[in-house]
């Protein structure tokens, strides 16, 4: 029999001490929290002395949106809600912030699980994997010079020996957390570097990997004149069928991107096409760029595809915009 994941789910009026106690054989258990005061809350977590430490010991919930986090099994402890959270006068202005929040949005009409990964040498990101059901909305925590990338898993499970699997853009960590792996292509990648040069935050969608699913960033609160970014279309729908990943059932449930699909130097623009000049977009990428002008279709797309913003601001980032 197939074993299932433990879920646990915290309804945030008052503070909850929870315990965590799976069945036995499973390696993770998850807890849902939603919100449903009229109220911003921020949650806490504290571990036991001596037990396996959390991904994340506190973020941002607001009213109505919902998170989940990945428990180890052995997991001991207790969390509570934060209320009437702000920063202080040391930390406020744009070049002092000392964080930034990721709204992430599910508008698709199935579960995702995101996943995140963090580039090296750069703080970390308070969670590198989460379950996101149809409509829901969780809130991340950013350092505020964080740099790296956030994508959608699609069609995930556990499998009978207790791996976590996902039919599109798996971290093959065998968990809902990431934990340091990065998306399996094809994905849909959005891309951050936060405040690089000129201090300004840089973003991006990118279908260099391939695609799997529509995404879409849109800069909240901070400058002006910070542009969105989307990729709204289902290139599933579009996809050459030497590029074509299918499901169990037969429907395409990706696209690879040239390079992956035949590994060529003029897809990947490696070797003796190395340079802009050299590699111009090919035939796919075109199909990729028709169908998601402001996304990059492949390695030499800068020109339409980066967008900056002055830091200090948050960001949505939605699937199926």
């Amino acid at each position: 029999m197939e074993s299932r994941m433990p879920i646990a789910i915290i309804t945030f009026t008052l503070v909850i001490f929870l315990y965590a106690c799976p069945h036995a054989g499973a390696q993770s258990v998850t807890f849902h929290f939603t919100n449903n005061c009229p109220y911003t809350v921020w949650p806490g977590i504290l571990t036991a002395a001596g037990g396996p430490s959390l991904s994340s010991t506190g973020f941002t919930l607001a009213t109505g949106a919902s998170s989940s986090l990945s428990v180890p099994a052995t997991w001991s402890g207790r969390l509570w809600a934060r209320t009437q959270c702000s920063t202080d006068s040391s930390a406020c202005t744009h070049a002092g912030a000392q964080s930034v929040t990721f709204v992430v949005k599910n508008n698709c009409p199935y579960t995702v699980w995101p996943g995140t990964l963090t580039a090296a040498g750069r703080p970390p990101i308070s969670s590198t994997g989460f379950t996101l059901a149809t409509g829901a909305s969780s809130s991340l925590s950013v350092p505020a010079t964080w740099s790296g990338r956030l994508w959608a898993r699609t069609q995930c499970s556990t499998d009978s020996s207790g791996k976590f699997v996902c039919a599109t853009a798996d971290c093959a960590s065998g968990a809902i957390e990431c934990n340091g792996a990065g998306a399996i292509p094809p994905a849909s990648l959005v891309e951050f570097t936060l405040r690089g040069d000129g201090g300004k935050d840089f973003y991006d969608i990118s279908l260099v990997d391939g695609f799997n699913i529509p995404i879409s960033v849109t800069p909240q609160g901070g400058s002006t004149g910070c542009p969105s970014t989307s990729c709204a279309a289902n290139v599933n729908a579009v996809c050459d069928p030497s590029l074509a990943v299918k499901g169990a059932d037969g429907t395409v449930i990706a696209c690879k991107s040239a390079c992956l699909a035949f590994n060529q130097p003029q897809f990947c623009c490696t070797g003796e096409y190395g340079t802009p000049d050299k590699c111009p977009p090919n035939q796919y990428s075109k199909i990729f760029k028709q169908q998601c002008p402001e996304a990059y279709s492949y390695a030499y797309d800068d020109e339409t595809s980066t967008f900056t913003c002055p830091s200090g601001g948050n960001y949505l980032i939605a699937f199926c915009p």
